[in-house]
């Protein structure tokens, strides 16, 4: 068996990696990584004659929504909790609209105990903070989803502002709200927040004239959120999906129940 050691990439193989993952060029990506060796750190691509705060690899990758470049790195034991450029994955996933929902669930649920999601930047903003202000619904989704160590409405930036304070102030999307409002009512968590001005979430709704927020902060059951539970419900398929897409806890809706049960009623029949 190969001895596995940690692999720092020398500064020549280094620009024809950056160069190939650049270029979607997977084959190159595969020579240039030996395989007797095991990335248990995810490494730093140099850029120029600096090595601290490169960007790393699965980074780049992440980037290009370039799924098979990531498999491949992610398989070699790349941690894509470590940082790059300043700040860890869940900030590039949780900014980036682009990036598609198959490369954030690779990424995200892998490995993930629900550590580094109250990381914060220069700023003070956790991951969530960035989704939020990004307008970022699935990563907002997905964050929600993966550890009850988030907290949504108690947790301030530098600014002073918590996740569900500063989604009433962008006017993000209405789910993103709800979804935060869900959650801290699930969690446990105090809506009544103040932000730096002394403002609660209530205060802003009421001021916005959102009855449909007031109400939700109000009284949990009228929260409208179109997310999954935090856990497998009733609402989940999981023994009907392949087990890749468990994780993902599918949202359906009663009506959706009762369609499949009428084409199963209809394949009875022809039978």
């Amino acid at each position: 068996m190969a001895f596995l050691r940690p692999y720092i990439i020398p500064f020549a193989r280094s620009q024809r990696l950056i160069n190939a993952v650049n270029t979607g060029d997977l084959y190159t990506v595969e020579t240039e990584i030996p395989k007797n060796y095991h990335v248990n750190q995810l490494f730093e691509a140099y850029h120029g004659n600096m090595y601290r705060g490169g960007t790393t690899v699965m980074s780049l990758a992440i980037d290009r929504s370039d799924r098979d470049i990531l498999c491949h790195v992610a398989s070699l034991g790349a941690n894509p909790f470590i940082k790059s450029n300043g700040h860890n994955i869940f900030f590039q996933i949780a900014g980036s609209r682009k990036i598609t929902r198959e490369i954030q669930e690779m990424v995200l649920f892998p490995g993930n105990n629900g550590e580094h999601l109250n990381d914060i930047d220069s700023r003070g903003n956790t991951p969530l903070h960035v989704a939020v202000l990004a307008n970022n619904t699935s990563a907002v989704e997905l964050l929600l989803r993966m550890g009850n160590t988030i907290r949504v409405s108690t947790f301030r930036n530098h600014c002073g502002e918590t996740p569900l304070t500063m989604s009433l102030k962008c006017g993000c999307d209405i789910n993103i709200v709800f979804m935060l409002i869900d959650y801290a009512h699930r969690s446990g968590e105090s809506l009544y927040t103040t932000d730096k001005f002394g403002y609660t979430p209530l205060d802003l709704a009421q001021g916005m004239n959102r009855q449909d927020i007031v109400a939700a902060i109000l009284n949990p059951k009228t929260t409208k959120t179109t997310t999954a539970s935090a856990c497998c419900g009733k609402k989940c398929r999981c023994k009907r999906k392949q087990k890749r897409k468990c994780a993902r806890r599918y949202y359906y809706d009663d009506n959706d129940d009762d369609d499949d049960d009428s084409d199963d009623d209809d394949d009875d029949d022809h039978h």
